[in-house]
């Protein structure tokens, strides 16, 4: 029996080479045993799990593996994660309690609150991630597990072409200060980037097979010449290739010639994009 198109979404984390990962969302029905879903991620070599929350008996089901997880802390939580005793207890039950069996790597603290509609948590973004990551290091594991969170691609008031694109002037606001302390602690930034949708919204600019990662002509930014074969790769160019995104980056970060040149040559080494692709199972 097919099992629902929520559970697995494919996400690509890039570092020193080339590895993929999946999405493992367990709100649906027809759930596939934890036993089933370990043996189908070990036939597709996957290493890498995003999970949206800390599910208990995920991390105990993948204990001595190799396998490293991203966990969620949800966006319900996160004004109650600004006290910095209630962001200890969370990490002591949900990361000390299983890191020394299963491989935690990063604490994903709310998802798509910038530039989502979910005003009102947008204020407690940055201060549930400053407790969770002084958590961390209180109890030694900042080393060990890093602190995040995933932004919506709705953050880009313009992102056609490329180059041309910007951040949402309101939300600049937000996303300085985060991706401040981002850098500060030397913390990847993931964004979710939807071709499917980008597609459904304009499908006369995006060809459905630059979309479907099929032989294509490409599309070409006529203010840099650069050639996209495909529109994930033009999204993710998007968030971090163009001038006024680096403006942002400079004046928050307060970045060095070394680091600017990881940004623009190592591009990837930087940063690392959590990318969601849907994938329609029926």
């Amino acid at each position: 029996m097919p099992y629902s198109s929520d559970i697995i979404k494919i996400f690509f984390v890039q570092n020193h080479g080339q590895n993929f990962g999946i999405n493992y969302g367990r709100i649906a029905n027809n759930l596939p045993s934890l036993s089933h879903v370990s043996i189908i991620l070990k036939s597709l070599n996957v290493n890498r799990i995003k999970l949206y929350d800390a599910n208990p008996n995920v991390l105990s089901s993948f204990s001595n593996s190799n396998v490293e997880f991203i966990i969620g802390l949800g966006n319900e939580l996160l004004q109650t994660m600004r006290d910095p005793s209630k962001a200890q207890t969370w990490i002591q039950q949900n990361v000390q309690s299983y890191i020394s069996k299963t491989k935690i790597t990063s604490i994903n603290v709310g998802n798509e609150i910038v530039g989502s509609n979910d005003v009102g948590n947008i204020i407690h973004l940055l201060p549930a991630m400053q407790s969770v990551y002084n958590a961390l290091v209180t109890l030694g594991l900042s080393q060990q597990v890093t602190v995040t969170t995933t932004l919506s691609y709705n953050i880009l008031s313009n992102s056609f072409p490329p180059s041309n694109s910007a951040f949402r002037k309101y939300l600049i606001q937000y996303i300085q200060p985060l991706l401040s302390f981002q850098a500060q602690i030397k913390s990847p930034f993931f964004i979710n980037a939807y071709p499917f949708f980008a597609y459904k919204d304009d499908p006369d600019h995006a060809l459905l097979n630059y979309v479907l990662f099929q032989q294509n002509p490409g599309y070409i930014d006529p203010n840099t010449n650069l050639h996209y074969v495909n529109l994930l790769y033009a999204q993710i160019d998007v968030v971090y290739a163009q001038k006024k995104c680096l403006l942002v980056f400079r004046s928050c970060c307060n970045m060095n010639e070394n680091l600017e040149m990881m940004c623009f040559e190592n591009r990837f080494h930087m940063i690392r994009l959590c990318c969601e692709i849907v994938e329609e199972n029926s």
